[in-house]
């Protein structure tokens, strides 16, 4: 099988497939009001402000990113309280965009699963134990306060999104208004009016990108892509391949001397590596023979008979958001070089011995939600 056929292939598979636009993530949802108290709704990742102003809008936001909500009053000022317990807080329903119920996840059917027992205020308990919180003026007029909420999951984590296309998600967010009576306080329970709002997950296909052809040996990286760029988040593989016909071994090297990444973000600046990626490529410079690796580099054997690429398994490679801290949404620039040695000599005048097959950087873009 050669390039043309392999590339053909592929192709063939990716057409089958739709790539969904992805749009950018939503910025804030708004509950209605009641008892002076409402709250937005809006991804970990979007953009809420500007020039001082909140916006809001029906953008969907993206199914991986975590949700986030924050409270407002109409009045100056409400001092709230939020249940600790995630089977009190709130209630997530879930529809796709045929009005099919989608449904929940272990984590998901947690959530919201005992409001019928809300308590009558706030105690010690592990049940009724609750958090303070402060509604401080309203997203209007310009001094509200940014008092997020406790951390909360994605949509991906609370519903089970197989399909790619557009999701509508459902909160019923219920606290607590505490307020001062004569000898102590008081406490009103407050369901905040269900808020809907738009989740997308991409519709997805096939990714591959091939690298040049040295000693006679190429290689694919595959994975998924969304927006005509790999999806940040998701598996890759490499997968090499043969244009010869004889039989022979691959030395493959650990991700320290065997694998260099670098990555560019949407504004053109380098992008900090995570601790992963940072032990990514520590060793890649110097590799020069398979008699002299950096000390405490792993290897790996592949067997390639008679040519014949199919028979030799996608390796696999981290994803991109292991290895780097994506924080904002964009396209961003990944470039990959790999190496690994090829066993060379086989008779008493050749003895075995490993030379460097060495690949030109490789440039692929990715897509951050």
């Amino acid at each position: 099988m050669n390039l043309s056929q392999i590339s053909f292939r592929l192709f063939a598979i990716a057409v089958m497939l739709v790539v969904s636009r992805l749009e950018v993530c939503a910025q804030m949802m708004l509950s209605s009001r009641t008892h002076d108290v409402y709250i937005g709704v809006y991804g970990r990742h979007t953009e809420i402000t500007k020039g001082g102003q909140f916006l809001t809008n029906n953008i969907p936001i993206a199914y991986n990113d975590n949700l986030s909500i924050m409270p407002f009053c109409s009045t100056g000022e409400v001092e709230l309280v939020h249940p600790l317990e995630k089977s009190l807080f709130i209630l997530f329903q879930m529809r796709d965009a045929s009005g099919k119920e989608v449904p929940k996840t272990s984590e998901g059917l947690e959530w919201g699963s005992d409001i019928k027992h809300f308590p009558l205020k706030p105690t010690r308990s592990n049940h009724d134990r609750m958090a303070s919180w402060l509604a401080r003026g309203s997203h209007t007029n310009g001094t509200a306060v940014l008092m997020n909420g406790p951390s909360l999951p994605s949509p991906n984590d609370l519903f089970v999104m197989n399909e790619g296309g557009l999701y509508y998600l459902t909160m019923e967010v219920h606290l607590m208004k505490q307020h001062v009576i004569p000898g102590g306080w008081t406490w009103d329970h407050i369901a905040i009016p269900a808020v809907t709002i738009k989740v997308e997950r991409p519709l997805t296909a096939p990714f591959f990108v091939f690298s040049a052809t040295n000693h006679g040996i190429y290689f694919a990286i595959s994975g998924t892509k969304t927006k005509k760029a790999i999806a940040f988040d998701g598996n890759l593989n490499w997968h090499p391949y043969f244009t010869g016909t004889e039989s022979f071994m691959l030395h493959t090297l650990d991700v320290s001397a065997g694998l260099k990444l670098r990555l560019w973000g949407p504004d053109g600046r380098e992008i900090s590596k995570t601790a992963l990626g940072q032990t990514i490529g520590t060793n890649f410079d110097g590799v020069r023979t398979g008699e002299n690796l950096p000390p405490g580099t792993e290897i790996a054997v592949l067997y390639f008979w008679s040519g014949e690429p199919a028979i030799v398994p996608a390796q696999p490679l981290p994803s991109v958001s292991d290895c780097f801290a994506m924080d904002k949404p964009g396209v961003y620039t990944l470039e990959l070089q790999m190496q690994f040695l090829k066993v060379i000599g086989k008779t008493f005048l050749e003895p075995e011995h490993d030379e460097l097959v060495r690949f030109p950087p490789m440039s692929i873009k990715v897509n951050r939600p």
